[in-house]
């Protein structure tokens, strides 16, 4: 307890010799200061299934990217949870999740703690980059001027989801969303996605996570100072129907979604 780390850089699995993979950090009840912390780094090699967790922890550093490539190598299955009791302080920098081509299964997850004064957020933000996911859920907070899911360019998969109804993120700027990027909705408990710029929804998807199996269920999917593109619904479980809708009118614009259940008492988790 009470313990402090001050570097420079600090990566997680770092590929420079051989594969780098399966190791683990836990910043617990301490503080650290660093420059940009890497969670799976494939330099000359992949890098695969590192961890990093921080919980009840202050943390400052120059960025944070979950799944780092470069050149011909990849990183997959790399994953950072932070938990209650975090404050994470990005100094201005990125938040990347799964850089660079070839990038897969990449996630963050923020679990009752606050990320806060990091520049845009990347997610899958390259061709060929795969499932790359962001979760903001039981009471956390994020906040960033800017946002990107999925690369113009191909990529397949890549998703944010915000769960629960003390859950936000905030984006200040712009929102863009690129190449069947996704967004998760827990339709039963939604979070709060807030976009105080424009939403560029491109050809977005809206995956909900989390369904009601009696009657009918509404909640708003994200607000916006200005929408553009039509977001489409994903795949339901038989015996339901959804339905998307854009609200230009209002005053901040919003995405809504209705969902029509089986008659049951029970609640439908999805993933």
């Amino acid at each position: 307890d009470g313990a402090a780390l001050y570097s420079g850089n600090l990566s997680l699995g770092y590929s420079n010799y051989g594969g780098s993979d399966s190791n683990s950090l836990t910043v617990a009840n301490a503080s650290s200061s660093n420059g940009l912390i890497a969670v799976g780094n494939a330099v000359n090699f992949n890098s695969c299934g590192n961890r990093l967790l921080a919980t009840n922890a202050v943390l400052r550093s120059a960025g944070l990217t979950v799944g780092k490539a470069n050149g011909a190598y990849a990183p997959s299955n790399n994953v950072a949870t932070v938990l209650a009791g975090t404050v994470w302080d990005g100094e201005g920098a990125a938040l990347t999740i799964g850089s660079g081509a070839g990038a897969a299964g990449n996630v963050l997850t923020i679990s009752g703690g606050t990320l806060t004064n990091f520049s845009a957020v990347t997610i899958g933000g390259n061709a060929g980059s795969i499932s790359n996911g962001l979760v903001v859920n039981n009471g956390s907070r994020l906040y960033s001027p800017g946002a990107t899911l999925g690369s113009a360019g191909g990529s397949v998969g890549n998703y944010a989801t915000v769960a629960g109804t003390s859950s936000w993120w905030t984006v200040g700027g712009t929102l863009t969303m690129n190449a069947a990027a996704q967004i998760g909705v827990d339709v039963v408990t939604p979070g709060n996605l807030i976009v105080q710029g424009t939403a560029n929804l491109g050809s977005g998807i809206v995956n909900p996570i989390r369904l009601p199996r009696s009657g009918r269920k509404s909640c708003t999917v994200l607000t916006a100072g200005s929408l553009t593109g039509n977001l489409s619904l994903g795949p339901l479980p038989p015996g339901y129907s959804g339905v998307l809708t854009t609200n230009l009118v209002s005053t901040p614009k919003q995405v809504d979604l209705l969902i029509t259940g089986p008659s049951s008492s029970t609640v439908l988790f999805i993933q």
